[in-house]
C-alpha cells in the first residue's frame, strides 16, 4: 500500500490530472460569475466578492497548487516518501513556485500571494489564525487578475510540457 501511495504521490501526471480537473470546474464558475455580473445578480446573504468569487478562487488556487506540485516533481522533487506526503510549500503558492524553479512576473507573484491567502483561510473561514493574517489584502480584480491567472497557468503548462 505504501509503495502505491508513493508511486501515485510522485507521479507528475497524477498531479496534472488533478490540476486540469480543478481548472475545468473553476472555469465553469468563472463563466457563471461573468454571466451573473452581466445580469447584476448577487446572493442575498453574501457580499458581492464572496458570492461571485471565493468558491471559484479556491478552485483556481487548488489547481495552481496541483500544477506547481506537478512541476516540482518534474524538476526532480519528491512529494511522497516513507508513507507520508511531503508538502513543498504548506499552501504558500509563491514558495512552491520558487521550489519548482518557476520565475513568476511581479503580477503573477501578486496572484500567487493572494490565492495563497484564499486557499489557506479566507475562502473558507471568516478570520485567519492571527489578526495580522486576517487583515492581509486578498481581493480579486476583474478582468485584470483573471488575465494574469490565465497567463500563469499557461506558463506552468508550457514548462511542464517542455522536454
Amino acid at each position: 500500500m505504501t509503495d502505491e501511495f508513493e508511486r501515485m504521490g510522485n507521479d507528475p501526471g497524477a498531479w496534472r490530472t488533478s490540476a486540469e480537473a480543478l481548472v475545468y470546474n473553476a472555469d465553469v464558475l468563472k463563466k457563471h460569475r461573468y454571466q451573473q455580473h452581466e445580469q447584476e445578480i448577487t446572493a442575498s446573504n453574501a457580499s458581492v466578492d464572496v458570492s461571485r468569487t471565493f468558491g471559484e478562487l479556491l478552485l483556481w488556487g487548488y489547481s495552481l497548487e496541483a500544477f506547481l506540485k506537478c512541476l516540482f516533481l518534474k524538476e526532480g522533487g519528491e512529494m511522497a516518501r516513507d508513507g507520508k506526503l511531503v508538502d513543498p510549500g504548506k499552501h504558500d503558492l509563491l514558495q512552491m513556485a520558487r521550489k519548482a524553479h518557476l520565475q513568476p512576473t511581479s503580477a503573477q507573484c501578486s496572484i500567487l500571494k493572494r490565492l495563497s491567502i484564499i486557499i489557506q483561510w479566507s475562502g473558507r473561514y471568516p478570520i485567519a489564525t492571527t489578526p495580522q493574517k486576517t487583515f492581509q489584502s486578498h481581493h480579486w480584480g476583474h478582468p485584470e487578475d483573471d488575465d494574469v491567472l490565465e497567463e500563469l497557468i499557461e506558463a506552468i503548462r508550457l514548462k511542464i510540457d517542455a522536454p
